[in-house]
């Protein structure tokens, strides 16, 4: 669920970064796994809101989503 939120994203809503920040801690990953999530996911979201050219963004996107693969994310969990 998480990752494809973040493959789809266009834009920023709070509500879904508050959501999207929880399934991450409910994963139960060690913190160094959560904190890269969590800074890509910001870096991610940081470059739509301030307007960054599409490249930044698509590259912010696919970092996010490669860290998001490799701590095993959501979907494997079944969420």
């Amino acid at each position: 669920m998480l990752r494809r939120r973040v493959a789809r994203q266009l834009s920023v809503d709070p509500g879904k970064g508050v959501e999207s920040r929880r399934v991450l801690f409910s994963l139960g990953r060690p913190s160094a796994d959560l904190h890269a999530a969590l800074g890509a996911l910001d870096d991610f979201e940081r470059a739509i809101l301030e307007n960054e050219d599409r490249v930044v963004i698509e590259a912010r996107r696919l970092k996010c989503l490669a860290i998001l693969d490799r701590i095993g994310g959501p979907n494997k969990k079944g969420a």
